[in-house]
């Protein structure tokens, strides 16, 4: 029986092990974040309140953003800047992505927030959790990624679905507003602390989110030409010769070559 529990934070996932989570998504019920993450992610939200507490100035907490960066907030007031900071960015257009991307989004973003970098609380972690387990995906438009230095517009539709601002796609497919489902849950709208509009919205998760989905349909596809070439090469009479070692991996340097030569070979005997 596959596992029901998916643990994050204990070692890198591979590729593999991420596909497997989201597109295998009914085989687990629970996530679980290991104790080395949670140390790491409590150090360094220390870390974040210990300088907030010197008030010293920290750039997107403790002082504005872009141009406004040399303008110094009071700590008191860097829980209002985030909040004000995924409003703001909350403006993406278009049609929605699909629900297997945003899915991987979440998902991604989870896995880079749980490596202690990022100064988040153990709080937002555990609200992020509860969105996973109960396979809540944020609606993101498909239009207004930087795309550069940061997935800002799409990712503040995580952060403003946490908060009860945003609509999600349920297991079942369909949108719903996330605060009538978390009011369903007896779940209360996270509310942001210090830094962690910051945290939520910078990233790549969006790009990165897309490049699996891609890279599941061109695994796909690759697949169905290498069997297609297998039976076309047997309707023509063809020689599994040319698909041979010496051909295809002896006198070539190319790895992906090789690869589809032997799965020919294997399915043409």
């Amino acid at each position: 029986m596959p596992s029901k529990i998916f643990e994050v934070g204990h070692k890198r996932l591979t590729l593999g092990e991420l596909n497997k989570f989201i597109f295998s998504r009914s085989q687990f019920s629970e996530l679980k974040l290991s104790q080395d993450a949670q140390d790491r992610i409590l150090k360094s939200h220390h870390q974040l309140l210990a300088i907030l507490e010197e008030k010293k100035a920290l750039y997107g907490v403790t002082t504005g953003l872009g141009d406004s960066c040399h303008r110094y907030i009071e700590p008191e007031c860097s829980a209002e800047l985030a909040l004000n900071l995924v409003r703001y960015l909350g403006c993406g257009t278009g049609a929605v992505l699909s629900q297997d991307i945003c899915r991987a989004v979440l998902a991604i973003h989870f896995v880079t927030l749980s490596q202690g970098f990022s100064a988040v609380s153990p709080a937002l972690m555990e609200h992020m959790k509860v969105f996973i387990e109960n396979d809540w995906c944020p609606v993101i438009p498909r239009e207004g990624s930087l795309g550069a230095s940061g997935d800002l517009v799409p990712l503040s539709y995580l952060a403003r679905a946490f908060i009860g601002e945003a609509d999600v796609y349920t297991s079942e497919g369909d949108i719903q507003p996330s605060a009538k489902l978390m009011k369903e849950k007896g779940i209360k709208p996270y509310k942001l602390k210090s830094k962690e509009g910051l945290s939520l919205v910078n990233g790549v998760s969006t790009m990165a989110g897309h490049m699996l989905i891609n890279l599941q349909d061109i695994e796909f596809l690759a697949e169905t030409a290498t069997l297609t070439t297998s039976w076309l090469c047997i309707a023509l009479g063809g020689r599994k010769e040319a698909f041979g070692s010496v051909i295809n991996k002896d006198a070539k340097s190319h790895t992906g070559q090789s690869l589809v030569a032997e799965k020919v070979t294997q399915y043409l005997n």
